[in-house]
């Protein structure tokens, strides 16, 4: 689900991190915030590329990842969003059961409110296209209904079908949940080694009781 330079730019990125101990980087938005699946649709949508944006402390710490691409001479391209740098002004949200803000419907750590709300605090997720179409006029506000029709505060509407096996929120979540099963199975494959190697031992020690008995 993503171009190619993209790609390499975010393994590029991970490399740097580990290899240089970077503070300040926390990452692609899309690995930063948490959604209902029934979400996923008008989430991405809304999000466009942006869940690719690697979030940051500060422009510096961003130019330095750039820096450090170019004297590696790693592949990709990339965003960032530093987080002090980001401007948001939080909107009058309407009070209906037709529409509610999509700001409210991502957990992340408060520390990235200001990118949430840079990429979701516009947009209300609204019952039906109708709704979508009141509210973008009323309330200036991007609308968007459960099935990924948009319509923006500037007058336009986009929309269609939307292939869901490509979900890039869907593949982030099955990632996220093999990683942790991944780790459970490390975790389960240490505890096992520790306990073949304390085996061995009995073994060796019964061993040389059964050799010293031999020997008797």
């Amino acid at each position: 689900t993503l171009g190619k330079a993209r790609a390499q730019g975010l393994e590029s990125v991970r490399r740097i991190q580990e290899e240089k101990q970077m503070d300040g980087v926390y990452g692609p938005v899309i690995e930063n915030f948490e959604v209902d699946d029934k979400f996923f649709t008008p989430v991405e949508i809304t999000a466009g590329n942006r869940l690719f944006n690697i979030l940051v402390d500060r422009i510096e710490t961003g130019t330095e990842i750039l820096r450090y691409m170019n004297q590696m001479k790693l592949p990709g391209e990339v965003s960032f969003m530093p987080l002090n740098k980001v401007k948001y002004k939080t909107p009058v949200y309407p009070q209906s059961k037709d529409a509610l803000p999509m700001i409210q419907k991502a957990t992340y750590d408060k520390r990235f409110e200001p990118a949430m709300q840079l990429i979701f605090g516009k947009t209300l997720i609204c019952r039906n296209m109708d709704a979508a179409s009141q509210f973008s006029k009323e309330c200036s506000l991007d609308c968007i209904t459960l099935h990924g029709d948009q319509f923006h505060r500037k007058g336009t509407i986009s929309g269609g079908h939307m292939e869901k096996r490509t979900s890039r929120l869907s593949f982030q979540k099955e990632k996220v949940e093999n990683l942790n099963l991944l780790h459970d199975k490390e975790e389960e494959h240490q505890r096992v080694k520790q306990e073949l190697s304390q085996l061995d031992a009995q073994i060796t020690d019964v061993l040389a009781e059964l050799e010293k008995k031999k020997t008797e």
